[in-house]
């Protein structure tokens, strides 16, 4: 027989228990969500960790985990946790293989990739934050408890490269030498804001004259921007003689994206130096 409600007689007064009283419950709670591995960089795999517990007092039925880092885009690598989870590769949500039962304590842990271009497509709004929160089809007295938010320290880490090419070998005194700069970032952020400067030396005069893209340049991870810098060889250069100039960057301006709360770190490499004969 189903009791929809149940009649409660107490010194000639009664009162009807809502039928929630008489349901079962299941208090679910977020214990903790841990960044594992922080500082969280685009373009890496970063690992996660959520504590859960039901602290009854009955069975919850088919509980699931939501996961969000908040505005900033991931995809799931991996699962290495408690064996009764299983996690959806098409986001951040956990399933639980079956009840979890009254006092269980429970770890999701897994990895998920960023992006490169992650923080780059943030508009900024929480992005130094993760969220977890837990449900469950069984009633829960306590939904104060369900969720928990934790900060994030988010880093962009790219590792540039310089190179120069002398596309004018042959340069008479008075004549103009151009150049190519090429800055390649091995990544594994994107970074943008970055200044190319190149600085003449021997047997050259005036300063060089770089192409419109030298500075505030967007360098995706893995990928290369050219630069042109073109400076005039001393009309009063000897024949025979040799002139350099020094290629070099300024990561000065950078920038890594609204998704990012801390500055940038940056592997930057020898400034390159090419010389050759008027």
């Amino acid at each position: 027989m189903r009791f929809m409600s149940a009649l409660l007689v107490l010194g000639g007064f009664s009162a009807i228990l809502a039928p929630s009283a008489l349901q079962a419950q299941a208090n679910l709670r977020v214990v903790s969500v841990t960044h594992t591995t922080s500082p969280l960089e685009p373009g890496t795999v970063e690992t996660f960790s959520i504590v859960v517990r039901n602290n009854g007092p009955n069975a919850a039925a088919d509980p699931t985990v939501l996961f969000l880092l908040y505005d900033l885009d991931f995809v799931m690598a991996s699962y290495s946790g408690d064996p009764d989870w299983d996690f959806h590769s098409s986001g951040g949500t956990f399933q639980r293989k079956g009840n979890m039962p009254d006092g269980e304590i429970e770890t999701i842990e897994f990895s998920v990739f960023i992006p490169s271009d992650a923080a780059f497509n943030s508009t900024g709004l929480f992005a130094d934050a993760v969220y977890a929160q837990i449900q469950s089809n069984t009633a829960d007295p306590n939904y104060a408890n369900n969720e928990a938010t934790t900060s994030l320290v988010s880093q962009a880490r790219s590792t540039l490269t310089i190179d120069k090419k002398l596309l004018t070998p042959n340069v008479a005194p008075g004549g103009y030498a151009l150049y190519e700069i090429s800055v390649r970032n091995l990544g594994p952020s994107d970074i943008g804001g970055i200044t190319v400067l190149d600085v003449p030396g021997a047997n050259l005069v005036g300063s060089a004259v770089l192409s419109p893209n030298s500075f505030n340049l967007y360098i995706p991870s893995g990928d290369a921007r050219s630069v042109f810098a073109s400076v005039q060889v001393d009309p009063a250069a000897p024949v025979g003689a040799s002139f350099s100039n020094t290629a070099s960057i300024s990561t000065g301006g950078a920038v890594s994206g609204a998704g990012t709360n801390a500055p940038p770190v940056f592997s930057v490499g020898s400034p390159d130096t090419d010389g050759t004969g008027v």
